[in-house]
């Protein structure tokens, strides 16, 4: 398995994933066991990369 999790599908989501991202949640330590779960984390790791958008 080429990747960080068990799943392929997980992989393949995690390979989409920015390196600022994966590297968050690599270093997160969560216990991520489905698609699911790395979705949101990765959501949650996004938005709080992400800059919020003010009226400019």
């Amino acid at each position: 398995m080429n990747g960080p999790f068990e799943s392929t599908q997980m992989n393949d989501y995690f390979a989409s994933l920015s390196p600022v991202v994966q590297s968050a949640i690599l270093h997160s330590g969560a216990d991520i066991k489905t698609v699911s779960q790395l979705e949101s984390i990765a959501q949650k790791m996004l938005d709080s990369h992400t800059p919020p958008r003010g009226n400019y």
